[in-house]
């Protein structure tokens, strides 16, 4: 007996060093072949993304590219990549540095990571983007996307607002079969204490405490072919996104609103809600005197609200309002009365 635990012991440590290094082999043998998948896939969506965008009259150009087939984490790196239109290219978003990288164990998790600072520029002028802090992951299958999530943190955009948050979620539906009606993405988007610039928005309220959306996109969108041409699909299917939820706390406005989006084939919007408002009255003053709003449509609109007003609940003096807004390639309407139009701004422009 004691020969035999001996031979064990003699064994013991052999077998393990011969069990571990085979694990790790084919660990390392899984993590190449994932690699390669998950590479070739990004080629794959990057190019189907690069043609779709052309499609819609956009393109991307960066000045260099690499794929790491064999790096456990990191998956492609993106040098000064930039998205801009063809026709006349009138503006241009610039990423100095953009990559991607893979969880170790689960090549379908991914980490986005983006450079502190990105650039927008057009023929009139020019403003960067700093970002003090950011996050964006997400996890897919061979169809899509399930979900992403992403976090943007001390958004300063040049000469126009600093933003403390910024937070994104989508999450796509399981079930098999989707309908018009049912949903297959569900988002949410949140910009939390958004500091206006008072140079370039001197007769505006400088604190927006909170912006904040949830939203469906109802019927199913394939990703099968050219996205361009599946999204179209998708406009052609009587395909809308249903707004469950708008907020705007911009004081003195507070306002709750739902309703639906509609795009058309031209990828034209229109934007219907359905709001309840406090502080809309002394909003219209306020954006009538900015010069946003028309001044015939602010007069006529805030008799229509008057007669609709009810005291808020609250007591102080502020009024509750339920009223319809519309927002389209026709401009922006409250109770069907406009008040910005940008037939006007275009004849305006013209004459000028």
């Amino acid at each position: 007996m004691n020969k035999l635990s001996e031979k064990l012991n003699q064994l013991f440590l052999p077998l393990v060093t011969g069990i571990t290094c085979f694990c790790v082999t084919l660990l390392i043998f899984w993590i190449l072949l994932t690699r390669n998948y998950l590479v070739a896939s990004s080629k794959k969506v990057f190019l189907n993304l690069v043609n779709s965008l052309n499609q819609a009259g956009y393109d991307i150009a960066y000045d260099d590219v690499d794929f790491y087939s064999f790096s456990p984490v990191n998956v492609l790196t993106f040098k000064n990549i930039s998205l801009y239109k063809i026709s006349d290219n009138s503006w241009r978003l610039t990423f100095p540095q953009l990559s991607v990288n893979a969880d170790l164990l689960n090549y379908k998790k991914l980490n986005l990571h983006i450079s502190e600072n990105i650039f927008f520029s057009s023929q009139d002028n020019s403003t960067s983007i700093s970002l003090q802090e950011s996050m964006i992951s997400l996890r897919w299958q061979d169809d899509g996307i399930n979900n992403l999530m992403a976090e943007l943190k001390n958004v300063n955009i040049q000469n126009i607002a600093n933003i403390d948050n910024i937070k994104f979620a989508l999450q796509r539906s399981f079930a098999k079969h989707i309908n018009n009606d049912m949903t297959f993405l569900e988002n949410y988007l949140e910009i939390a204490n958004t500091q206006l610039n008072p140079m370039t928005f001197p007769n505006l309220p400088q604190k927006i405490d909170e912006f904040y959306i949830n939203a469906d996109i109802l019927g199913k969108i394939d990703f099968k072919n050219s996205y361009f041409d599946d999204i179209k699909s998708w406009i052609s299917s009587s395909g809308k996104i249903d707004i469950k939820k708008l907020i705007l706390n911009w004081k003195p406005l507070v306002l709750v609103s739902k309703g639906t989006l509609n795009i058309d084939e031209n990828f034209s919007s229109d934007l219907k809600l359905l709001s309840t408002s406090n502080g809309m009255l002394e909003t219209l003053d306020i954006a009538e005197n900015a010069g946003l709003f028309d001044k015939k449509g602010v007069f006529v609109a805030k008799i229509i609200l008057g007669n609709k007003a009810t005291p808020s609940s609250e007591n102080d003096g502020t009024y509750t309002i339920i009223s319809p807004i519309n927002w389209s390639k026709q401009g922006l309407t409250l109770e069907s009365v406009p008040l910005i139009s940008y037939q006007q701004t275009e004849n305006k422009n013209s004459q000028n």
